[in-house]
């Protein structure tokens, strides 16, 4: 399941649970664990810290972008995949490919020289801790250690407009 994860994700995203392929996968996953619903996020997080992963899936009031948030929907959308770094959030870290290539050991420029330069960053002490990418109609938000290795690649449709 992990080896090919993200190219099955990339298909998902956007979907709602009524989708036979994501709830496919939901039912796979639901297997290891329960589905977790957080009414003020209005989301439902799968949460798999053993796999290194967690997905996000929201009402479509919630979310910003209009290709998403017009349209009729009979539950949550898949918004979001979070792929975790060893250790960080008590996640073990996801063994599967990331996506465009990046790697949790690059660092900001081995990040650049794979997806350009970022639409969106932030610093924190005159430091870049997270940045942002869209690409192929998706976002790619990492978070950085302060080694500059990843700690957090947030995967999903863009959802800030």
């Amino acid at each position: 399941m992990i080896k090919q994860f993200t190219q099955e994700i990339d298909k998902l995203l956007g979907k709602d649970m009524n989708d036979p392929h994501l709830q496919a996968l939901l039912d796979d996953l639901q297997a290891i664990g329960p589905l977790e619903t957080n009414p003020d996020s209005g989301g439902v997080y799968v949460e798999r810290p053993a796999l290194g992963f967690c997905l996000l899936l929201k009402d479509p009031s919630r979310i910003l972008n209009p290709l998403y948030s017009d349209r009729q929907s009979d539950g949550p959308i898949l918004t979001t995949c979070f792929y975790y770094s060893e250790g960080h959030a008590g996640y073990s870290q996801f063994s599967g490919e990331l996506p465009a290539g990046v790697l949790f050991t690059d660092g900001r420029a081995e990040v650049a020289a794979k997806l350009g330069e970022p639409s969106w960053k932030r610093e924190k002490n005159g430091r870049i801790v997270a940045e942002k990418w869209l690409t192929n109609g998706r976002s790619i938000h990492l978070t950085y250690s302060k080694n500059q290795g990843i700690l957090i690649l947030a995967f999903g449709i863009p959802q800030d407009f």
